[in-house]
């Protein structure tokens, strides 16, 4: 009897600790928030897959638009090669001259740099469509007017210079366009990636400023203010 005594408590015991253990095992808070983490997992990954695909076609976009935009630099630099004579002379034909020959060269940095750099090449997509867009401004503006000697009015000197005043004016601004690309990639990677993502950075922004509201405010408690 003294034995049994005993062993009582210590059955109770362990069928207390079972019940325990089996009640924590189908805990059904427990058992939804497994599920809510695996959901979130899986919309994680089919966003990272979604982000991925959309970074490899602006990539693509960008290489293509890149091969396009070296293309019209050739049929341009042909066309102003092939130029009369009479043209040829002209200060103003003579500054295009120049203008072109530092966008070939800039175009040229440019080029290598996308290549080195095709994680923040992805995130201005943008600049490369707007130098897309005056590349074909200029080689148009080239190919309708000024190679065209049927047109009489290129003998007139204010149409001509009215002509080539936009054509200047358009490799200027591709020029720009290739700098501002340039002088991104170059320096794209002093600061940390995710800065360069617009909504990123504007949290990054709020978060610091407030965190330095904290700090501010911390300091002048601490100084009995």
């Amino acid at each position: 009897m003294r034995k049994l005594f005993m062993i009582l408590p210590l059955l109770f015991f362990i069928k207390g600790s079972a019940q325990y253990y089996y009640q924590l095992y189908y805990n059904l808070e427990l058992q939804a928030q497994v599920t809510a983490n695996q959901a979130a997992r899986v919309v994680s990954e089919k966003l990272y897959q979604n982000s991925y695909e959309k970074q490899r076609k602006a990539y693509d976009d960008i290489k293509e638009k890149a091969t396009q935009v070296v293309v019209i630099k050739n049929h341009i630099y042909n066309q102003l090669r092939n130029v009369n004579s009479a043209l040829k002379q002209g200060k103003q034909l003579e500054a295009i001259y120049y203008d072109f020959s530092k966008l070939v060269g800039n175009m040229q940095k440019m080029l290598e740099l996308s290549g080195q750099k095709p994680q923040y090449a992805v995130l201005i997509t943008n600049y490369y469509s707007k130098l897309y867009l005056h590349a074909m401004n200029s080689y148009e503006n080239i190919s309708s007017c000024v190679m065209n000697e049927e047109n009489d009015y290129l003998m007139d000197s204010y149409d001509r210079q009215k002509i080539l005043s936009k054509i200047q004016h358009e490799i200027k601004i591709m020029n720009g366009w290739t700098v501002h690309i340039i002088n991104y990639l170059r320096n794209a990677d002093k600061k940390p990636y995710f800065r360069h993502i617009g909504v990123l950075n504007s949290w990054y922004i709020q978060d610091r400023a407030m965190i330095q509201n904290i700090i501010n405010n911390y300091q002048y408690n601490l100084n009995g203010g």
